[in-house]
C-alpha cells in the first residue's frame, strides 16, 4: 500500500537549522549564494521581494509570511532591488548558538525585520526537484487554519530572544515546512489540467513502498554492513530494478544516500562528545577509523577530529551586530 504524505514528511529528516535575526534598511539589499542546505525566510515586519539568480519572477511577502526554497538557490532580498547588493556569507559558516544573533543590512529607515536561515532535508536532487524553487506560504491561507501575522510576527520575534531561542526556530520552522508543503500538495492535486495533460503532483516515486521501508532500514541501522544486494533482498526486489527505483525515488544512488546519512550522524556524534572518533566510525559500519576518516574527509572536506574542534567555536552574538562592511 502506497505511503500517505504524513508518512513520506516523517521519512524526511529536518535538521541542522541555523538562522539569524535581519534588519534590512533603506539603503540593503541582500545576495544569498548558493546553498547545500535549503533556506528560509520569515517576514516579521514590513515588507519585501524575492527574485531567484537568472529569473524575472518576484514574490513579493508581508510581515508573517514565510518562504522557503528547498534547494538551497541563490537569490536575492530587496525592497525595490535598486539598492547595492551585499553577500550575506553568515549563513555559509556553520553555527551552535543558543539564540539567533541579530545582524543589520544598509543604513536609513528600517524598511523590513526577516528571520532568515538555513535547513538540512534528507532528500535527494530529483525529490526536491518534485517542489517548487520557492515556496511562499501567506500569513493566512485558505487551505488550514489561519495564522494571525501582525500579532503572531511580533510574538515570534521574541521568542526569537533568549536561551534555547534556536531550538524553538527550528521547530518552528519545521512546522511550516510541512505546513507549505501540505498547500503546495493541496493545490497541485486541485489543479485542473492544462491542454489535456495533468498538473497534479508527481509524488508516486515518493509512494514506493519497498524505498520506503529501504530507507527506514537504512536510518535505523547505520552501523549495518550494507550493499545494494543485501538492501534489495530485505525488500523483496532484484538488484537492479532496486537501484534503479531508489535512485529515481530519493535522487541519489542506495550507498551514497547511505553514506550521506552515516556523514550526518557522524556530525552529531562529534558534537555531542560522548565517544571516541573510533567509537562513531565503529557504530557507523566502518570497519577501520581511517576509512571512515577517509570517508568523512571526502564527504564534508576535513578530518573528524578538525570538525569536532571547529564545533567547539562560537562566535560572541556581539561579532554580528552588523555585515555592512561585507
Amino acid at each position: 500500500m502506497a505511503s500517505s504524505l504524513s508518512d513520506l514528511l516523517r521519512v524526511v529528516r529536518f535538521d541542522d537549522v541555523d538562522s539569524a535575526l535581519v534588519t534590512l534598511r533603506t539603503t540593503g539589499s541582500i545576495h544569498f549564494p548558493h546553498h547545500h542546505r535549503g533556506y528560509f525566510h520569515l517576514v516579521l515586519e514590513g515588507g519585501l521581494k524575492l527574485r531567484t539568480a537568472g529569473s524575472q519572477q518576484v514574490f513579493s511577502a508581508q510581515s508573517g509570511d514565510i518562504l522557503f526554497l528547498v534547494q538551497g538557490t541563490q537569490h536575492e532580498i530587496s525592497v525595490d532591488f535598486t539598492a547595492a547588493g551585499i553577500e550575506f556569507r553568515y549563513l555559509l559558516e556553520h553555527h551552535r548558538l543558543d539564540a539567533p544573533p541579530a545582524l543589520q543590512i544598509g543604513s536609513g529607515t528600517v524598511v523590513a525585520k526577516l528571520l532568515s536561515g538555513v535547513f538540512g532535508l534528507s532528500m535527494g536532487r530529483t525529490s526536491r526537484g518534485i517542489l517548487p524553487e520557492v515556496m511562499l506560504m501567506p500569513s493566512r491561507i485558505g487551505h488550514f487554519p489561519e495564522r494571525s501575522a501582525p500579532q503572531g510576527a511580533c510574538d515570534i520575534e521574541l521568542a526569537c530572544q533568549g536561551v534555547g531561542a534556536s531550538a524553538f526556530v527550528s521547530c518552528y520552522v519545521h512546522t511550516h515546512f510541512v505546513q507549505a508543503v501540505r498547500s503546495y500538495v493541496k493545490d497541485q492535486v486541485q489543479a485542473p489540467s492544462r491542454a489535456g495533460v495533468s498538473t497534479t503532483l508527481d509524488i508516486k516515486a515518493l509512494k514506493m513502498p519497498q524505498i520506503h521501508v529501504a530507507r527506514r532500514l537504512i536510518n535505523g541501522n547505520l552501523g549495518q554492513h550494507w550493499t545494494v544486494a543485501s538492501l534489495a533482498q530485505a525488500v523483496g526486489m532484484s538488484r537492479s530494478v532496486f537501484a534503479a527505483s531508489f535512485a529515481h525515488a530519493v535522487g541519489e544512488s542506495p550507498m551514497h544516500y547511505v553514506t550521506r546519512f552515516r556523514m550526518e550522524r557522524a556530525t552529531e556524534l562529534l558534537r555531542l562528545r560522548t565517544l571516541t572518533v573510533a567509537e562513531i566510525a565503529q557504530n557507523l559500519g566502518y570497519e577501520s577509523q581511517s576509512s571512515f576518516a577517509r570517508a568523512f574527509r571526502k564527504f564534508h572536506g576535513l578530518s573528524p577530529d578538525n570538525y569536532r574542534t571547529g564545533s567547539d567555536t562560537e562566535r560572541p552574538i556581539e561579532t554580528f551586530r552588523s555585515i555592512d562592511s561585507l
